[in-house]
């Protein structure tokens, strides 16, 4: 049971052993019943044959005198038909039901042999004479030349006990099931030894997420078969993710701490009395406010989500700009969206709403009169999937020395313009530390600053 007092499903395991017993006992019953099936069909030929053989004998020892009498000679070629009840039995008879000659094994017994009056043909039929053995009987009527040219018909029979040929058939059914029960037992052995070879990397996943829980390790293993690769790689990758963003909330937490130290040191030193105290007062506030901001832009940043679908970016960059032309309707901008529907980003959503929001802002504080943002996928040599996110303006650009340096916390390229700075710096630290990608910022095609991003 589990925590929540749902039942547990079965083991794979269990699952494979029983449907492979299932599979076995099905394969091994119905291979049995055919086997059993022809054998008993060929065992009934067989008797058949014998059957027809001392007819055969029996035709080739009689002797038939022009008048059409009948006379067998005293010993025949097989002796069972000398000895009473030894269950082999043999007759000539009449077409009337006459009977012409007996064979000595059928003292006393009343042997009902099939009716048959074509000549040619036979009839081969079961019969159970006076509660006796079962006997299987065999009536062949024939057509006698005499010496004088006339014809005869004599109805040779032949007919021998069921109980050697069910002794036969049992003795082979149980050799039969014997062989295939064994072989059914092997069979589940077997598949049960292969089936714990195979599930052993299972398992072993199994143990190393528990040693994992308890911290006595930090990872999986990479040592897996191809079909756990995918699995084990995006856990990892998970596990990675969470113990960085943890670590990543105590450094924001750290940073925060350490940047708010100096603005409350200066506030707690101050002279309210002093000239000019009110203007330091606001510019401590204002250093606090902007080093809130963007750690708390930091911390919410979350990475790359191991496992997840990829996102459509087009309908983020729609939200985006809506927002964008709001915030911005007094001033006379057209901002193009210039990303096809199938261009996807393997990412968390809320980061590129932070960086589509951040880069969108800042072209729009800077160009006249048109932002364009667009992208497109790429594939790496590894096959994964890229994302190439461009915004530009038609502003005045950014001069090259200061490109790099408006890529850090705090550094505007131009102080009259509102903002605090810190937009590029964590779009730069969302960039290259949370997915190792890269920002380029150079001179776009509408003559401003185009940033491009390679996440």
């Amino acid at each position: 049971m589990t925590a929540k007092g749902k039942r547990t499903g079965w083991s794979l395991r269990l699952r494979v052993l029983l449907a492979g017993a299932v599979v076995v006992a099905l394969f091994a019953g119905l291979t049995g019943l055919a086997i059993e099936r022809s054998f008993r069909g060929s065992v009934e030929e067989l008797s058949r044959e014998r059957l027809l053989a001392r007819i055969y004998m029996l035709m080739s020892a009689a002797d038939v005198d022009a008048d059409g009498i009948l006379t067998m000679p005293f010993g025949l070629p097989e002796p069972k038909l000398a000895v009473p009840g030894s269950g082999s039995y043999a007759a000539i008879a009449m077409t009337d039901g006459e009977t012409l000659w007996r064979s000595e094994s059928s003292l006393g017994l009343e042997v009902a042999y099939p009716t048959v009056q074509d000549p040619g043909s036979s009839r081969l039929i079961e019969t159970a004479p006076d509660d006796s053995d079962l006997l299987q009987t065999l009536a062949y009527p024939v057509i006698w030349e005499l010496d004088g040219g006339a014809e005869k018909i004599f109805i040779f029979q032949a007919a021998e006990s069921r109980a050697a040929l069910d002794a036969e058939f049992t003795a082979f059914r149980n050799i039969l099931w014997r062989w295939l029960g064994g072989g059914a037992v092997a069979l589940l052995l077997m598949q049960a030894v292969v089936l714990i070879w195979s599930l052993a990397p299972v398992r072993r996943v199994a143990e190393e997420v528990r040693e994992i829980e308890t911290g006595s390790r930090d990872s999986l293993g990479g040592d897996y078969p191809q079909e756990l690769q995918r699995l084990t790689t995006g856990l990892n990758a998970l596990i990675d993710g969470r113990e960085a963003r943890l670590q990543r909330y105590r450094n924001t937490l750290s940073d925060l701490a350490h940047s708010l130290k100096t603005p409350l040191a200066v506030l707690r030193a101050g002279d309210a009395g002093e000239a000019g105290s009110a203007q330091n007062v606001a510019e401590q506030l204002d250093r606090m406010e902007q080093s809130i901001e963007y750690h708390v832009q930091r911390a919410a940043m979350s990475g790359r989500s191991p496992l997840a679908a990829p996102i459509e970016v087009r309908p983020a960059a729609v939200r985006v700009i809506e927002s964008l032309k709001k915030i911005y309707h007094d001033k006379p901008l057209d901002i193009e969206c210039d990303i096809a529907p199938h261009i996807v980003f393997a990412g968390d959503p809320g980061d590129l709403d932070e960086l589509l929001g951040n880069l969108g802002d800042n072209a729009c504080k800077w160009g006249r009169s048109l932002v364009r943002i667009s992208a497109h996928n790429e594939l790496d040599a590894e096959q994964r999937l890229h994302l190439i996110l461009s915004v530009e303006d038609d502003g005045p650009g950014i001069p090259d020395e200061l490109r790099e340096a408006v890529l850090k916390r705090g550094v505007r390229a131009d102080s009259r313009l509102p903002g605090q700075g810190i937009g590029l710096g964590v779009v730069r630290e969302t960039v290259e530390e949370l997915y190792g990608g890269s920002v380029q910022i150079d001179a776009g095609e509408l003559g401003g600053t185009r940033v491009r991003l390679s996440i």
